[in-house]
């Protein structure tokens, strides 16, 4: 599974990535298993507009795993945008 999503990272999603033109905010989980941390890089990258933010100890679903710190990260970063 995991050979699987980087050869579709590497190829098509990442070519689709890099047709993004409006402004992007990417969360990443620092202990994703299902797509390391280096391919938050590439989506970083790829997305013109974009920003990053690696949320520590949390895996696939930061969302879900720490909604809270979620929040706080997606607020700041639309504050941020908006000023």
């Amino acid at each position: 599974m995991r050979e699987i999503m980087k050869n579709v990272l590497k190829e098509d999603l990442l070519l689709e990535l890099s047709q993004i033109k409006n402004k992007t905010i990417i969360f990443w989980g620092e202990k994703d298993k299902i797509l390391p941390l280096t391919q938050a890089y590439l989506f970083y990258r790829s997305i013109l507009n974009s920003q990053l933010f690696i949320l520590p100890e949390i895996g696939h679903s930061p969302n879900l795993q720490n909604p809270k710190l979620f929040a706080e990260v997606l607020i700041s970063a639309l504050k941020k945008e908006l000023s």
